[in-house]
């Protein structure tokens, strides 16, 4: 009896090579859902933040690394391990310090989903009225009250 075969990294990486080359040959669009956003670089043009079913960012493959995001797609970005010793211990303590998610307290439809978890939430904006959807540089979308410039300055540099 032949052994299973087993699902390797680089079976995956052959699998999505090939979804992403028919979609390019035969024209087609697809919708690809993960946290990997390594992945979601390699096998997606558009891409699109949600944080609670709420669309918070999308932003195209070529403007990816670019520096202003909304903070939660800041702590996705920052939560992708790297392959170094030490990474872990460096990056807890450059990250933007997420609170707790507030169990069975739905959020106000009206405001930011992420307003409850937010670390950079402006009081007085952010706790009274929705955020804006603005274009950024890049084509990038974003639903947030503060400017670009603010977002630039005020998440952690890479480590």
């Amino acid at each position: 009896m032949k052994s299973p075969r087993r699902w390797t990294p680089w079976s995956a990486l052959r699998c999505l090579t090939c979804w992403r080359s028919c979609a390019c040959e035969l024209g087609l669009s697809y919708v690809f859902i993960s946290h990997d956003l390594n992945t979601v670089r390699a096998v997606c043009d558009d891409i699109v933040v949600l944080y609670a079913g709420n669309k918070v960012e999308s932003v195209p493959r070529a403007a990816f690394s670019q520096a202003a995001r909304h903070p939660y797609f800041e702590l996705l970005a920052s939560s992708v391990p790297e392959l170094r010793q030490g990474w872990l211990d460096q990056r807890s303590t450059s990250r933007l310090a997420l609170p707790p998610m507030a169990v069975g307290t739905p959020p106000n439809p009206e405001l930011c989903s992420f307003l409850d978890r937010c670390p950079l939430r402006v009081t007085g904006a952010c706790d009274t009225t929705a955020p804006p959807r603005r274009r950024l540089r890049g084509d990038v979308e974003i639903l947030c009250h503060r400017s670009e410039a603010d977002l630039i300055a005020l998440q952690p540099a890479s480590v």
